[in-house]
């Protein structure tokens, strides 16, 4: 709409007080104080042209006035038409007469009877505007005033009316809006509700905006039968690699609703810190990547969370991660702190702060064949009161890795070493005491071998992949011993067991259109061999926005369907739309434990 208001006045006034303007007329008079022409005048600016009757141009006054089917073409898409223009350079005041501008490529027109500039501030009279054919638009809107700001960026509509063809569907006295993408300190929404509980609901957000790099709204907010209280929340974007945000507030329960509800706190209170950004110390030109996470939650209680219409949680749990990888290297820095939202303090809740992840990506050994790579993690149990642990892990695998026939046929041998420990302090409860002669070891050495394949073809339309491969894994030398708390400690049995992998791939312009995967895993026992749900996978993508998705896994005991998961998906750069349908059964017991479908819209706002 402010294009509306700015483009016959800008277009006019500055095309003819520019440095350079062509001037074509039948006629032309011209003496020192004033120039008068016409008969079929054009004005042409690069690529602006006004055609009209008849042009004078005051020196003394510095006015300017265009008599007479004026009108003027813009590279081919902005279009106007007038009967009079009046411009007064010394004062900057214009006047149009009786005009028409159209937008071509956006089909946007309007019309009106009368249009003046006075200095930044745009007025026109009686007005129109439509997208449609303004022979006979199917819908309009019409207002008596509209009054456009420059400074300001604020557009006012005095009686604007919307017409469905010639009947009025919908009318306002008093229409104010921006025009300009700028963010603007002010009211946002009002937010009105009722409970039968709580009583009615308001909530005023008051939104503020000094800066470019960071706003905040305040929300207070009322519940006529429970209490009073606000939200803040700030957000920040402190570098073009950044972005975070600080939510805070706090809630006053009425005392007669405490006691009612019988409320452990009267007053519920919490803050959240979200901060995200990459390129702190990486360098581009070394290929180095690195980024920061934190998510930080404190409340006093669950109502809190209810209150801000969160899902109210037993354990919350607040994250800190910072990684830095290289092609060759990965450090990760993590911590977690959890919230127990059931106890009155956080003294025996423990935490994992900090932990600790290096990896060493695969490379050579002597010679190209022979290749390893090595993880090491290290974690530390923290909390006031009760039992601690540090714990630390080590896994190095060494590989090497042949073909035959011509690259037809691969073989890989791995041999896997892995140690685990862990260290217990704080140890208050004397009848483990016993227990600490000896912290907890843990020592495995793995064999792993695969014949595989992976042939591809390229054909004219499509590019096709083939990948086949029996693998099996040994567990050679396992050794546990010492202590190990269940509650810090958890075990991961690794049993011996072969494998029969298929996987192929259809590619159509380097974009994925059919991809099948198919795994059969066999447990392999010292008294007996078992045979693990068989897996097939099938993937199908017509295009980049729509995929079919199925997952089925079947019971080689039953011969039946365990679980199937088939998903449909569609997707957009503003737009997601899913349906899944999941299904699981006990085969073993005749009974389904899991049948339903799943619908899931999201919509995003255009930009």
């Amino acid at each position: 709409m402010s294009k509306l208001f700015l483009i016959f006045f800008f277009v006019f006034s500055s095309f003819l007080t520019a440095s350079k303007i062509e001037v074509y007329a039948n006629n032309l008079e011209s003496d020192a104080n004033k120039t008068n022409a016409w008969g079929d005048i054009r004005l042409m600016q690069n690529n602006t042209t006004i055609r009209a009757d008849n042009i004078v141009i005051d020196r003394n006054s510095e006015c300017i006035e265009i008599y007479g089917n004026i009108s003027l073409f813009q590279d081919n898409n902005d279009y106007a038409m007038t009967d009079y223009v009046f411009i007064d350079l010394k004062n900057n005041y214009s006047v149009l007469d009786k005009f028409f501008y159209m937008n071509k490529k956006d089909m946007l027109w309007i019309s009106s009877k009368e249009a003046k500039k006075e200095k930044s501030i745009y007025t026109i009279k009686k007005a129109s505007t439509s997208t449609c054919n303004p022979s006979s638009p199917d819908w309009t809107i019409s207002f008596s005033t509209g009054v456009f700001d420059e400074n300001d960026e604020w557009i006012d509509l005095y009686n604007p009316v919307i017409y469905a063809g010639e009947v009025p569907v919908f009318y306002l006295p008093y229409l104010g809006f921006p025009t300009s993408t700028k963010r603007r300190s002010g009211l946002l929404k009002l937010t009105f509700g009722n409970s039968e509980k709580e009583g009615v609901i308001l909530k005023q957000p008051i939104y503020f905006a000094p800066h470019e790099w960071w706003d905040t709204t305040i929300t207070p907010e009322i519940r006529t039968n429970r209490g009073e209280g606000f939200v803040g929340e700030l957000r920040i974007a402190d570098s073009l690699h950044s972005k975070g945000s600080i939510e805070f507030g706090e809630f006053f329960d009425y005392k007669e609703y405490t006691k009612k509800e019988e409320l452990q706190n009267k007053t519920h209170y919490g803050f959240n810190i979200n901060y995200q950004r990459d390129t702190l110390f990486s360098d581009y030109a070394d290929y180095s990547k690195d980024g920061l996470y934190l998510d930080f939650t404190k409340v006093n209680d669950v109502d809190y969370l209810s209150l801000q219409n969160k899902q109210a949680t037993k354990i919350i749990t607040s994250t800190f991660n910072y990684l830095f990888y290289t092609p060759k290297n990965y450090i990760g820095l993590n911590a977690k702190y959890f919230t127990d939202t059931t106890k009155p303090n956080n003294d025996e809740t423990l935490q994992i702060m900090p932990q600790l992840q290096f990896h060493r990506a695969t490379e050579s050994l002597f010679f190209d064949n022979l290749t390893y790579s090595f993880d090491y993690k290290f974690k530390n149990y923290d909390r006031e009161v009760g039992l601690k642990a540090k714990d630390s892990s080590f896994s190095m695998p060494l590989a090497y890795s042949f073909s035959i026939f011509d690259d037809y046929l691969n073989f890989l041998i791995k041999e896997n070493f892995y140690y685990y420990r862990i260290d217990y302090s704080n140890n208050d409860d004397a009848s483990l005491q016993n227990d600490f002669k000896e912290y907890g070891n843990v020592f495995e050495t793995s064999h792993f071998a695969s014949i595989f394949t992976d042939l591809s073809k390229e054909y004219n339309d499509f590019f096709h992949n083939i990948n086949l491969s029996l693998n099996y894994f040994k567990i050679s030398d396992s050794s546990k011993n010492g202590y190990f708390d269940k509650n810090i400690y958890t075990a991961i049995e690794e049993v011996d067991k072969a494998s029969i992998k298929f996987s192929q791939y259809l590619l159509n312009n380097g974009e994925s259109l059919i991809t099948h995967r198919a795994n059969q895993t066999y447990f392999i026992n010292e008294d007996n061999i078992t045979m693990a749900d068989f897996e097939n996978e099938i993937i199908f993508k017509p295009n980049s926005q729509i995929s079919f998705e199925s997952l089925v896994y079947t019971s080689n005991d039953y011969g039946k369907i365990s679980k199937a998961i088939h998903a449909f998906k569609y997707t957009n750069h503003n737009f997601l739309f899913s349906m899944h349908n999941i299904y699981e059964k006990d085969l073993k017991n005749d009974k389904k434990t899991v049948d339903y479908d799943l619908y899931k819209t999201q919509v995003s706002p255009f930009y």
